[in-house]
């Protein structure tokens, strides 16, 4: 490596090299890089060189951004090998200091002091009401210099501030104006309330960001939800209590005008409660889907619908009459003006302001979606004993994101299944001009594919109507049974396309063999505990894992041990059909021109990424070994969409010479380790 090199290793592999040569471009020129990199590239180390190298002699910021927290560390650790091995290259680059500054930022929530000190602390957080309510918000200079030089995971500078009686999350946010890397997740670009917080904390400019997009196979879905807001019956009778609340305290200043001017707001929400669940048909028997909203449920929600409430309450209606969201943000900000003034009494409750806020922004949205002037859709479910959940499902990720790829430096998209790239530019609407490697190749892999040989058997399939039928359920349980045994003494995970198929399928199974542990619906806290269980493994006994594509096991975990020699694939992932997937998908229709493109895009290509996400929790390293297997026709069918180290080795194996396979493979694999 050259001394001006920040590359934390002597030497790099052959796709890594191509990799980081590209990031390099990209940061040099402006450019937007679609990189397929796959796992165990060593994709972060040279993306965050490459981007460093360029943005430090010219004092821009690198942001690195991920969908889950659980990928910090490696970014925070290769910043520190960096700091440990090139501190003559750093200086080089920075024009002085021999250290890469950092901050890593995860949720708020996850970063209140309060709560890091006492697991009951729940609610809105104390300074989400007034930063005075909170006696640590206000971090000193000392401190936040501290953070920024310490170079720390978020849970480290939770840790020191702790022992400084500092908040985190604020000093955190303090020290990215001196930070030359930024690691936060995908809200802090696709999040507008979040965005503009961040820059304005921050001192810097969109412009002068080069940003690491990981995991970018996810970032369209997770656009779209990032602005999909909701509300529910809770939160609507919050924030009518939040202006009921508003109204006493105009009328305890006497300024019965102003008390008054909430009246109307307040009206309209409560009559909007009774006539929500009305309109929408949400009595009675609860419902696991959503359903869309249409004629007078949708009209609630349209400026003329408040502007009769005004009517109803008042008489009249102004000529410059406000909207309802506007209404809500004014109470919510009077309230916490009263509070801040007059400190916390028996009356306060971040929660209704809160709220507040929340409804808000989703009746905002709301408005225009009635209006027919928003690509999205207004859609409830049903929770049963009179509750409801609407939300305003986003169809076109592009709406929020066009801009700001437009507005950033560069950009890099990294994912080790970045498949259907044509389709990524398109939903994000990136322009395609300024775009490196939008072909389909992959970087060159470090993994030898005789560690992880691949089959595709398309003797049964995970189709609805197929499922009805009942015998390719039984079909499916015959696979997974021969291929289980072939494994043996060793354990094996079966990933499904849903809880209910994994129920069904699970359930035929005869493998009295394998202790079995299940992946759980709604889950809550348990997934790290069955993992490190999973990874020391269970009763000394080989385990069969039963998991759900899309859960919590299927993408973004790495399990260490390698505890799974034989990982299964067990249907299509196909999206459910019905409620918001199939308006999005005809959406894309509309919007691309062809049902074919919306099919492949909404449907096809997401299918795809998870599923081989999935098949890949069994390889995380080198040294790792194990077999994979897709279960329906429809992987023979789309084998062309398949990343091409997938498609090139997949053989098609009939459901007779599975188990032979499998434990041939075991035999040649574990005698030569």
């Amino acid at each position: 490596m050259s001394e001006e090199s920040l590359f934390p290793m002597p030497h790099m592999r052959e796709g890594q090299r191509e990799f980081y040569l590209d990031a390099l471009d990209a940061a040099e020129n402006g450019k937007v890089l679609l990189a397929n990199a796959p796992t165990g590239i060593g994709k972060t180390a040279a993306v965050l060189s490459a981007a460093l190298e360029s943005a430090l002699p010219n004092g821009r910021k690198v942001l690195f951004l991920t969908n889950r927290s659980s990928h910090h560390p490696v970014a925070v650790e290769e910043i520190k090998k960096m700091n440990e091995m090139r501190g003559n290259g750093i200086a080089l680059a920075k024009g002085g200091g021999s250290r890469i500054l950092l901050v890593d930022k995860i949720a708020k929530e996850r970063m209140c002091l309060y709560r890091l000190r006492d697991p009951h602390e729940s609610g809105s957080l104390r300074c989400e009401m007034s930063r005075s309510f909170c006696k640590y918000s206000r971090p000193n200079g000392g401190v936040v210099l501290d953070v920024l030089e310490a170079g720390l995971a978020a849970s480290g500078t939770n840790s020191f501030c702790a022992t400084k009686s500092a908040c985190p999350h604020f000093a955190a946010l303090a020290a990215m104006e001196g930070a030359d890397v930024i690691i936060a997740d995908y809200r802090y670009l696709f999040d507008e309330g979040v965005r503009k917080v961040f820059f304005q904390t921050s001192g810097f400019s969109l412009a002068n960001c080069d940003v690491i997009i990981d995991e970018a196979h996810n970032l369209p879905d997770a656009v779209r939800e990032i602005n999909s807001p909701v509300i529910d019956q809770d939160s609507c009778l919050l924030a009518a209590q939040g202006l009921s609340l508003a109204r006493k305290l105009a009328k305890k200043r006497g300024d019965l005008a102003l008390a008054e001017s909430f009246s109307a707001p307040h009206a309209y929400l409560r009559g909007t409660l009774s006539s929500l669940v009305e309109e929408a048909g949400l009595y009675g028997k609860e419902d696991e889907e959503f359903m869309e909203l249409g004629g007078a449920a949708v009209a609630i929600f349209r400026k003329a619908h408040y502007q009769g409430s005004m009517l109803a309450v008042s008489g009249q209606i102004p000529h410059d009459a406000p909207d309802i969201a506007s209404e809500l943000v004014r109470a919510a900000n009077f309230v916490r003006e009263c509070f801040t003034k007059g400190g916390p009494g028996g009356d306060f409750s971040a929660d209704e302001v809160k709220k507040m806020e929340e409804l808000a922004r989703f009746l905002a949205t709301a408005e225009i979606v009635a209006g027919g002037g928003k690509p999205a859709g207004l859609f409830a479910r049903n929770l049963g004993e009179n509750k409801f959940i609407i939300k305003a499902f986003l169809f076109d990720p592009s709406e929020i994101s066009r801009e700001i790829f437009a507005g950033m430096h560069s950009a890099v998209l990294m994912s080790g299944t970045l498949v259907g790239k044509k389709a990524l530019v398109g939903l994000l609407g990136i322009d395609s001009a300024r775009v490196l490697r939008p072909e389909e190749a992959a970087y060159k892999s470090a993994f030898s594919p005789k560690r992880n040989p691949i089959a595709i058997c398309t003797a049964a399939s995970s189709r609805m109507r197929e499922r009805a039928e009942g015998g390719s359920t039984g079909m499916m349980a015959r696979i997974i049974s021969e291929a289980a045994r072939g494994c043996l003494p060793h354990s094996a995970a079966v990933f499904y396309p849903s809880y209910d198929y994994m129920a069904t399928v699970s359930e035929k199974l005869e493998l009295p063999e394998f202790l079995h542990e299940s992946e759980i619906r709604r889950s809550t806290g348990k997934a790290g505990e069955r993992k490190a269980r999973l990874e020391r493994g269970v009763g000394g006994a080989p385990v069969l894992f039963h998991a759900v594509i899309g859960g919590s096991y299927s993408e973004g975990v790495d399990f260490k041990n390698n505890p799974f020699k034989l990982i299964i694939v067990a249907g299509f992932a196909h999206p459910k059909s019905g409620g918001p997937h199939s308006a999005y998908e005809t959406y894309l229709g509309w919007k691309f021109k062809s049902t074919a493109t919306a099919g492949l895009y909404a449907s096809i290509y997401p299918a795809i990424i998870r599923s081989v996400q999935a098949l890949g929790r069994g390889i995380r390293s080198e040294t790792d070994w194990c077999y994979g297997l897709f279960i329906d026709d429809r992987f023979e069918t789309y084998r062309e969409l398949l990343p091409a180290g997938i498609r090139e080795r997949a053989k098609q194996m009939p459901p007779s010479a599975i188990g032979k396979d499998v434990r041939d493979f075991m035999e040649k694999a574990g005698n030569a380790q």
